[in-house]
């Protein structure tokens, strides 16, 4: 599994790696974000690069079986130790450096694959009419799920192909309300509870209790297939569920019936737009190294 570990160009070349390198990773960039936070030592692309890296070594500890509240801490220590680093200490300049350094070569990668536990999202720098920046195939490559390209620039969207006989009318995507329901949901108790419809992958997903509802608002039929458009909230609110868990989108046919159900793994999906994020152009001018803390 590949990580943003170390320096970001040093782990893009980097194959696989375990539970330490990912301990290392999310600890150094977190260290740097924290540095970045005060001294303003990064561009906007160059901090999307960092919180990537961070995204991705937090997502591998994730699934090593960390917990959430264990990252926060971790996290919050570190922050701690770097308020105590003055902006213009060797070390920190030092880092900022390397970082900075790293950047140039991270910012020309076209693409990168981001796996998770059973899927993974593939992002695409390059855009074209036709391209997916952000994109996981599901049910076997038979649907699309992700960031597709669009006349305003870019759209959560699922392209699928439904039952043969049935015309999709709209669409929903149902993902864990996370204010309602903080904590992981598994729908199996432990798998006392089988869901034929439910494929072994998912482990997590969304509470019935605590469903947040995100429906489609544009729908384009071509032939047999069908592609559904969603709103900016639901990008938004995938980015901030937990890697590990699930989310799924109903589709429904004119009369309200449900006719195809589909899953998508959260995955590093927030990793992913970090990535795109870190490939534009800069949004500002990076301050110097040497800069007055903010």
């Amino acid at each position: 599994m590949r990580i943003l570990s170390g320096a970001l160009a040093a782990a893009l070349a980097a194959g696989a790696a375990g539970a330490q390198d990912a301990r290392e990773a999310f600890a150094d960039r977190a260290a740097a974000i924290a540095l970045d936070d005060r001294c303003g030592f990064f561009s906007t692309p160059e901090r999307a690069a960092l919180e990537a890296a961070w995204l991705q070594s937090r997502g591998v500890l994730l699934r090593e079986g960390r917990t959430r509240a264990e990252l926060e801490e971790a996290g919050a220590h570190i922050v701690r130790r770097m308020a105590a680093t003055p902006c213009d200490d060797p070390q920190a300049l030092g880092r900022a450096a390397v970082v900075r350094g790293a950047y140039e070569g991270y910012r020309r990668l076209s693409s990168m694959e981001f796996p998770g536990d059973a899927r993974s999202w593939r992002a695409e720098r390059n855009l074209t009419a036709d391209t997916w920046p952000l994109a996981q195939a599901i049910d076997d490559g038979g649907a699309v799920f992700g960031l597709a390209a669009a006349a305003a620039g870019v759209e959560l969207s699922l392209l699928c192909t439904p039952p043969t006989g049935a015309t999709p009318a709209s669409a929903v995507i149902v993902a864990r309300a996370a204010q309602r329901s903080p904590g992981l949901h598994d729908p199996s108790l432990g798998g006392l509870l089988a869901d034929p419809e439910r494929p072994g992958w998912v482990r997590w997903a969304p509470p019935e209790h605590a469903e947040a509802l995100f429906w489609a608002n544009r729908r384009q039929l071509n032939g047999r297939s069908a592609r559904f458009a969603f709103p900016d909230a639901a990008r938004d609110a995938i980015a901030a569920l937990d890697p590990r868990e699930a989310i799924r989108i109903d589709i429904f046919d004119g009369a309200g019936r449900r006719i195809a159900r589909h899953y998508v793994e959260v995955g590093d999906f927030a990793a992913g737009l970090a990535f795109l994020a870190a490939g534009a152009s800069p949004a500002r001018e990076a301050p110097s190294l040497g800069g007055a803390g903010r």
